[in-house]
């Protein structure tokens, strides 16, 4: 049962990152791009060497969207998981280790 809560919790959490920052795109359009490219580095690259090189054209717009919106929804998820794992952490208190007195 705490898997099952837990695991429902890492989704809420993750779908509500990603709305953030899908909303955060459409808000903030030039300042997310520049942020974007900052953070998204290590995910562009994988990108990169999945996608076939017939497809990397300049100028592929969907090719790029498809690479930032799967990005957004790949570190949400790690982000989500984090922040879950995190607060779960966090409440079950300090553990002590040994007998106590």
């Amino acid at each position: 049962m705490k898997n099952r809560r837990f695991l429902q919790s890492w989704l809420l959490t993750s779908g509500i990152v990603c709305v953030f920052g899908l909303l955060g795109l459409l808000f903030f359009d030039r300042q997310a791009v520049e942020i974007a490219e900052v953070i998204f580095e290590p995910w562009f690259r994988f990108c990169e060497a999945v996608t076939p090189e017939a497809w990397q054209v300049r100028g592929n717009i969907l090719l790029g969207l498809g690479w930032l919106i799967s990005g957004i929804a790949v570190y949400s998820v790690a982000l989500g998981g984090l922040i879950v794992t995190g607060v779960a952490l966090i409440c079950k208190g300090p553990t002590r280790a040994g007998p106590s007195d």
